[in-house]
């Protein structure tokens, strides 16, 4: 069969099969046939609607569920950070003060120790000027 010839037989097999489609559409039982397609295509709709507002409401959920739980993360690493910065802040204070302690000891030792050789030197010279 040459290409034409099935080119022919498709279109009109086409028009007979839409001829058919159109006739059984206009006809009553067709607009019964129309009304319920209608409202099945409605209710279709309308549950496909239900379902995409389900969806996006349990998205929004769970985005805000993973908004909080990295929030309450956050908040414990910053609490973390701050008791370590100051307990850091604390060592360093308690350091400062031993620092400052010893430097107070070390310095009323020299005193005592330059009041002691003072006193050794005047003893000395007075024994020497006595002698």
């Amino acid at each position: 069969m040459k290409q034409s010839t099935k080119v022919g037989l498709g279109i009109g097999f086409g028009l007979i099969a839409g001829g058919l489609v159109g006739y059984y559409l206009n006809s009553d039982e067709g607009r019964v046939a129309r009304r319920k397609t209608k409202k099945k295509i409605a209710k279709m709709e309308k549950q496909a609607r239900k379902n995409l507002a389900q969806q996006s409401e349990q998205f929004s959920q769970k985005a805000n569920e993973i908004i909080e739980n990295a929030r309450t993360s956050l908040s414990g690493m910053v609490t973390k950070a701050n008791s370590a910065i100051e307990t850091a802040g604390d060592k360093a204070e308690h350091f400062a003060d031993e620092a400052a302690e010893g430097f107070k000891k070390g310095t009323r030792k020299a005193q005592a120790t330059l009041q002691e050789n003072a006193a050794r030197a005047k003893a000395a010279l007075e024994n020497g000027i006595h002698s």
